[in-house]
């Protein structure tokens, strides 16, 4: 009667398309997600150094007073 195998056939390799599709999107999104961790980390680090740098100052200079 109708002829389904194309269909069946073509909506398999559409769904094999969509998986790697999706499979790299969120491959992608990973990388730029621990990128942007990586960077946060670090000026976090960076501010934390000035105020610690700042505070030696200031336990240097009031103990020089």
């Amino acid at each position: 009667m109708y002829d389904f195998d194309g269909f069946i056939i073509l909506t398999f390799l559409l769904s094999i398309f969509f998986a790697i599709m999706w499979l790299v999107i969120g491959w992608r999104v990973m990388r730029a997600h621990e990128r942007l961790a990586d960077s946060l980390e670090w000026i976090a680090r960076q501010y934390y150094r000035k105020e610690q740098d700042k505070k030696e100052q200031n336990l240097n200079s009031s103990t020089k007073d």
